[in-house]
């Protein structure tokens, strides 16, 4: 994440993940970033994502995304390819992603279709969690920054930590969003 100091603020979300190597940050961290600097680069003092994915891990399965309420997104998703809507079949979720959204005409769609397949992504961790509970320490699969095959073995799986949010989802964000609200909009500084 200390390739991030110094860099100019860009309204382009795509920029940073161009310029920095995603695989040597944690991937997350640096999603949440990247979105945070395009916010503060436009202005935003707020904006809201809301993600829903349907929980059909084994089928293709609905995803959508609201932004400050409203849906703006809503793909059909099997795996790690986009079924729908028709212009975007066959999309992968995986390499090239970045890439392709950079090449949107909208720098506000480029974001949404970053945040929604993050989304997807986490989404498939709710199939996994008795696989993962198993697991002594990260794979050395170099998907970010924990899985370098020089540090996996570190990465210590912390057993008992998993959370089942199913039938209570506001509960997942609750905390978050009560600190936030708690932060005066004019203490930026």
């Amino acid at each position: 994440m200390k390739a991030l100091v110094g860099r100019p603020l860009s309204s382009d979300v795509t920029q940073l993940p161009q310029a920095i190597n995603a695989r040597m940050q944690c991937t997350h961290q640096f999603d949440l970033a990247c979105f945070l600097v395009t916010a503060a680069a436009r202005g935003d003092a707020t904006r809201t994502y809301h993600a829903q994915i349907a929980d059909q891990p084994e089928d293709a399965k609905r995803a959508r995304l609201y932004r400050d309420g409203e849906c703006i997104l809503d793909w059909t998703v099997a795996g790690s390819t986009i079924l729908s809507p028709p212009e975007l079949a066959d999309c992968n979720l995986g390499k090239g992603f970045t890439a392709w959204a950079a090449s949107l005409q909208d720098p506000q769609t480029a974001e949404a279709a970053l945040v929604l397949r993050r989304a997807v992504f986490l989404s498939a961790g709710r199939a996994m969690t008795e696989w993962i509970e198993q697991k002594i320490h990260a794979s050395a699969a170099g998907g970010c920054w924990v899985q370098q095959p020089e540090r996996n073995e570190a990465a210590v799986r912390q057993h008992g930590t998993t959370c089942d949010f199913s039938g209570r989802s506001v509960e997942l964000t609750s905390d978050d969003e009560s600190w936030l609200y708690e932060v005066p909009a004019h203490s930026a500084s």
